[in-house]
């Protein structure tokens, strides 16, 4: 090739090159000199690339110095030209858009218009960048299309199982059925069978942590089983003592609150535990304030027609309530009350109000037409059967109280549109009444002092012969209250029973039966009698004669 022939060999060869080459030969290779052609030519980074080349290659062949010089430079001539057409004119736009920076306009420029061999080297980085996407892009159908024409062939070659999928081969037991041998199959790959077990250990998940702190929290497994859980998980091992204290879930925030509201947390306690709950502390004090219900709307107005409490009292309670506070002036007129129609008639019937105002009564219980007129018909209708139903029984009853006779009593009824047959029953009716209690009185007062025993049997059975009892009647009145007069039997206390002990009115063994018959336990027998003496002259040996009785 000319001497004259590129502008990399009129300009690098005799200055770079060789200076390189003198400087290895010379034993200086790591005091590279620069002379002033390469400072003004290229970059440092683009000498510091060539020197780097240079001192490689004379270090590897050195017997080939001259030889390659030659051969580099004739390479560099050659592809000088043809990149320098390929990157040029997008070099020349690239440098000059005013969004590029300046040091990087500066990196680049050589490479639009190259005068030395380093500079080749930012040629070549840029031609890779803008022909590799293209060519990788082309290429990469075809090269795909052929690679799977030759494994559709009888005899192409097979893609082995990557490393991984051997592994998880063995945890799923699929390598068995197709006669794969996993090691051989994982030693395609580079990896040994120890290699391999490590991988086939490491592959599969455990339970989730949720689910292994269920297990653990239910007693299905114990803690060196969740530890290993945690192990095989991606968990690092060193929050392990962390994991173990999730066992437990802390109470909600609603409990918690609760807790605090019944006394049952103190505020230190209440404002940790919320925070454990997932509850910024700062709400504290509004969720304890709205937690909690007040007692009933009704009961707030029974309390304010009462005069215990204020109206704005019972807005607060529903304020407190689920009720919207809205509605509190509706629900306040809710305190007055209004008879209910069942009443309104007798109170229609008494006269105690008008019919007006018994319509009025019954609108607000929403008794419309015709049941507003039907309730009015019902209490103007049996006015008149009211008054003569009590004129009727006021007359039985003073016939039977003997204060009027009873030819008067029969012509009052007969006035009252009553027949004689209904008269008579009537009247015999009032004279067995006021017999039977004439005869409850007397049976009242002789059951009185018989069971009192102011009266013997023979003299309470002819008493109640005398006023007509039955006979039949006194057996089964004496039976009862024989009963009666025996449950009145006077029993003697310990205290007195051992009061007569002492007094010698009644021996130890009496004593002793007469205290088991009131219920003192035998081993209270000393306890007892001891009491009995005063506490200045106490008796043992009496004491000991009752226990011993």
């Amino acid at each position: 090739m000319p001497a004259t022939h590129g502008r990399l060999t009129r300009r690098r060869t005799p200055t770079v090159v060789r200076d390189v080459r003198g400087t290895v030969e010379a034993g200086q290779v790591g005091t590279t000199q620069t002379s002033g052609a390469q400072v003004n030519g290229g970059s440092a980074l683009h000498e510091t690339i060539a020197q780097a080349f240079v001192k490689a290659r004379a270090a590897v062949m050195p017997h080939e110095h001259a030889a390659g010089d030659a051969r580099l430079v004739r390479w560099f001539d050659g592809i000088e030209d043809t990149l320098t057409a390929l990157s040029g004119p997008l070099l020349a736009q690239f440098i000059d858009h005013p969004d590029v920076p300046d040091e990087v306009k500066a990196l680049v420029r050589p490479g639009a218009a190259p005068e030395q061999a380093t500079e080749l080297s930012v040629i070549m980085l840029i031609v890779g960048a803008l022909l590799y996407p293209v060519v990788s892009g082309l290429m990469t159908a075809e090269a795909t299309r052929a690679q799977q024409l030759s494994w559709q062939q009888p005899h192409g070659m097979i893609a082995q199982l990557s490393p991984p999928e051997v592994a998880l081969g063995m945890l799923k037991n699929t390598l068995q059925a197709e006669g794969v041998d996993p090691v051989a199959e994982a030693a395609l790959s580079g990896v040994d069978s120890h290699r391999l077990n490590v991988l086939a250990a490491n592959t599969g998940d455990p339970p989730g942590i949720a689910e292994l702190l269920q297990a653990y929290r239910r007693g299905y497994i114990d803690v060196t089983r969740l530890e290993h859980g945690v192990r095989q998980s991606r968990l690092r091992d060193e929050w392990f003592d962390v994991i173990q204290k999730l066992r437990y879930a802390p109470p909600p925030a609603g409990e918690v609150v609760a807790g605090r509201l019944k006394a049952h947390l103190s505020e230190t306690d209440y404002q940790a535990k919320l925070a454990e709950a997932g509850t910024d502390p700062a709400n504290a004090d509004w969720l304890l304030a709205t937690a909690g219900r007040p007692y009933g709307t009704e009961q707030a107005l029974h309390l304010l027609n009462r005069g215990v409490i204020d109206e704005a009292r019972v807005r607060q309670v529903i304020a407190q309530s689920d009720v919207n506070p809205e509605y509190a002036d509706d629900i306040l007129q809710l305190r007055h009350y209004f008879p209910p129609p069942r009443s309104i008639v007798p109170m229609l019937r008494a006269g105690a109000i008008t019919e007006t105002q018994a319509r009025e009564l019954l609108g607000f219980y929403g008794v419309g037409e015709p049941w507003a007129t039907a309730f009015i018909t019902e209490a103007t209708h049996t006015k008149a059967t009211a008054a003569k139903e009590l004129s009727q029984a006021q007359t039985v009853r003073m016939y039977g109280a003997r204060f009027i006779d009873r030819p008067t009593a029969t012509a009052r009824l007969q006035r009252l549109g009553y027949d004689d047959t209904t008269v008579g029953m009537l009247l015999d009716f009032a004279d067995e009444a006021q017999h039977e209690r004439y005869v409850n009185a007397v049976v009242t007062r002789i059951h009185a002092r018989y069971v009192a025993y102011k009266l013997t049997a023979v003299e309470a059975a002819t008493a109640l012969t005398a006023d007509g009892v039955p006979v039949a009647a006194q057996a089964d009145l004496l039976k009862v209250w024989e009963i009666e007069r025996e449950a009145n039997l006077h029993v003697l206390t310990p205290a007195t029973i051992t009061a007569a002990y002492r007094r010698q009115q009644i021996g130890p063994a009496e004593t002793k039966a007469r205290l088991l018959a009131v219920g003192v336990q035998h081993s209270d027998l000393a306890i007892v009698v001891a009491d009995a003496f005063p506490p200045t002259k106490p008796n043992p040996a009496a004491v000991d004669a009752v226990v011993n009785a």
